[in-house]
């Protein structure tokens, strides 16, 4: 198995980024790897799992959009996928800074008389 680093895959978010979103677009641009097998492309979030990700045979990208909020202040992604037959993977770590501001709305001020 080869190991492929983030930075070669453009990934977003970026490794190591924070993001103000519990329910980021996640994505890799994997044509750095080689010709890879469509069928094989896999992506696991952390906290999550394997996630039913789309892979884009055309552009390279594999991409999942989290409809489930992340929970976990760090979220680390893997993407697996077969090239030329050897099986190759990849992983990053964004953060996740939601606001609580955003997160929840502040509670309505009753007017003093």
């Amino acid at each position: 198995m080869a190991e492929v680093g983030a930075k070669d895959l453009a990934t977003q978010p970026a490794d190591g980024e924070t993001v103000r979103s519990a329910l980021p677009l996640i994505k890799a641009n994997l044509s750095g790897i080689g010709q890879i097998e469509p069928g094989s492309v896999q992506m696991r979030v952390s906290g999550l799992g394997v996630v039913p990700a789309t892979y884009d045979p055309k552009t390279g990208t594999v991409s999942y959009q989290v409809t489930q909020k992340l929970r976990e202040k760090l979220c680390s992604v893997f993407v697996s996928a077969k090239s030329q037959g050897k099986k190759v993977e990849a992983h990053w770590t964004f953060g996740i800074a939601e606001s609580q501001a955003l997160a929840a709305p502040p509670a309505a001020q009753t007017p003093k008389k």
